[in-house]
């Protein structure tokens, strides 16, 4: 059994440690907007996979997602939290995760509560490090860094339970951070993270919430940019654990504009990821060269038909299947035009 990531004493046997707080996974994911567990509907969408985790839905929105889906699936595939992981906490780092920072934040983010003022800072450090140490959130910080966090998270709770108290101000990690306060009651969420390593700093989107996290400065770059919100984050004021956390009020209308600019980003970067995955296949298979350019868009207009439901486009059987019907009738894909 491998020692747990956070205190590296004790072994890792705690089964379904949340990277993500499921209160975040929740406002990001609940099908009815309720911002509850077990409502959960959450696509990951890596390079060559896409998993989805649905919590405990009702059949009416199994039948919105799905066609003619089996029991082995939803136990198999849909049931496994891709916002989770087995064996990498123990159970006493585990309870101190939720009894000394996510349960804090949950309070005082969703009711308004006041907290020690250093909650916020390490709590948003803990889940920045368990992004990056999981290696399941599309970033990686670097080896110094991770451990930078990882002691600051150790220490926190180690003052905590000896009552000793914890100097914030040895701590040059600040954040700024945006808030549409319910955006995702009403409409879709997502989780995304963007690292850049020359500036070290970190943006992400957690549904209702945009943080930006500095690791060594507290200026953003001039040229920095970030979907539209930018003009918000580098007026934002800066979060070092020593106040109340300050977060800007963003509009419903701004957010969506800024979610559009996203959505041209991630259709560009996951057409690409598509046509590679296609000439792997294609590679693998001992085809000439590269699949056509007309196969690949006319692959992609099948698989993404507007027909089949929204759970079913990327089973691997379906890849299969249009795989070998587009190389058993060219006359689908070879006489197109290609706009």
């Amino acid at each position: 059994m491998a020692k747990c990531l956070i205190c590296q004493e004790r072994e890792a046997t705690k089964k379904n440690s949340h990277i993500i707080p499921s209160f975040l996974v929740a406002m990001v994911t609940s099908y009815d907007g309720s911002y509850k567990r077990d409502k959960e509907i959450l696509f990951l969408i890596k390079n060559f996979k896409t998993k989805i985790y649905t919590g405990n839905l009702p059949s009416t929105e199994y039948d919105r997602l799905f066609d003619d889906l089996t029991e082995e699936r939803i136990e198999n595939e849909l049931k496994i939290n891709t916002a989770a992981q087995d064996y990498i906490f123990c159970p006493k780092c585990e309870s101190d995760l939720s009894q000394y920072l996510e349960a804090p934040y949950a309070s005082c983010l969703n009711g308004n509560k006041k907290i020690a003022n250093e909650i916020p800072l390490i709590f948003w450090i803990s889940v920045i490090w368990r992004m990056s140490v999981t290696g399941n959130s599309g970033f990686k910080l670097s080896i110094d860094t991770e451990e930078k966090l990882r002691n600051i998270i150790h220490s926190y709770f180690e003052h905590q339970i000896s009552g000793s108290k914890f100097s914030i101000t040895d701590i040059t990690i600040n954040y700024r951070i945006l808030h549409c306060k319910d955006y995702c009651r009403k409409k879709a969420g997502y989780i995304y993270a963007e690292y850049h390593e020359e500036d070290d700093l970190l943006t992400m989107n957690i549904g209702d919430l945009v943080i930006c996290c500095m690791f060594s400065s507290d200026v953003l770059p001039s040229h920095y940019t970030y979907f539209g919100l930018e003009k918000y984050l580098k007026t934002a004021p800066i979060n070092r654990g020593q106040g109340a956390e300050q977060r800007v009020n963003i509009s419903e209308d701004e957010y969506t504009k800024s979610i559009k600019h996203f959505i041209h980003f991630a259709v560009d970067k996951k057409k690409k990821d598509e046509f590679k995955k296609l000439d792997t296949i294609w590679k693998e298979l001992n085809l000439f060269g590269q699949m056509p350019m007309k196969m690949k868009i006319t692959f992609l207009l099948m698989l993404y038909d507007d027909t089949v439901k929204l759970g079913d486009k990327h089973t691997t059987s379906r890849y299969i299947q249009i795989f070998y019907y587009l190389l058993k009738n060219i006359d689908a894909w070879f006489l197109k035009t290609v706009l």
